[in-house]
């Protein structure tokens, strides 16, 4: 994959649409199955993750039904330090192994900053939200470590794109 956009532009997109099917299987070795509890698809080698919602919630008038027999939708993605050979640049060009001065003379002040709870699987953490219509970005940043963990990006606002329309994210 070139950058994030290959993967942006599916967003929206039913989990069987088979552009998105023949994308994955073509440039995401060993994808996992797709895991209805969790709502992703892990691909074991690459180590991106890809997550999707349930279109019940995100259709209005069914959100009262049970998740039960909805069609998973594309609205969210996770990579990790492993997975950067797989994007040719990273959004703002962001290096996992930088610092949080690094992340803010790249990007600027986030929108939004959530602390984990200690005792995590990752430590002392924060997320650093970024939020670039219709997208954000989250960063997480390990204090113990001084490196970031992971990477989301994922949809303000999820919809579902029934035509073939892409999207992209602009590099601010």
């Amino acid at each position: 994959m070139k950058s994030i956009n290959d993967l942006t532009q599916y967003f929206g997109y039913y989990k069987s649409n088979q552009n998105f099917v023949n994308f994955i299987q073509n440039n995401l070795p060993e994808l996992g199955n797709y895991d209805s509890l969790t709502q992703y698809i892990i691909c074991k080698k690459s180590k991106i993750e890809l997550g999707f919602t349930n279109e019940r919630m995100i259709r209005k008038e069914d959100e009262e039904k049970s998740q039960i027999g909805g069609k998973p939708i594309f609205t969210h993605f996770n990579f990790y330090p492993q997975s950067i050979s797989y994007f040719e640049s990273l959004p703002f060009d962001i290096v996992f192994d930088k610092d949080l001065e690094y992340l803010e003379k790249k990007v600027g002040q986030p929108n939004e900053i959530f602390e984990t709870k200690e005792g995590t699987i990752w430590g002392k953490t924060k997320s650093y939200h970024y939020h670039f219509d219709p997208y954000k970005i989250i960063f997480e940043y390990n204090y113990e470590n001084k490196k970031f963990n992971l990477i989301q990006v994922q949809l303000i606002q999820n919809f579902i794109i029934e035509s073939s329309k892409p999207t992209t994210i602009k590099n601010q």
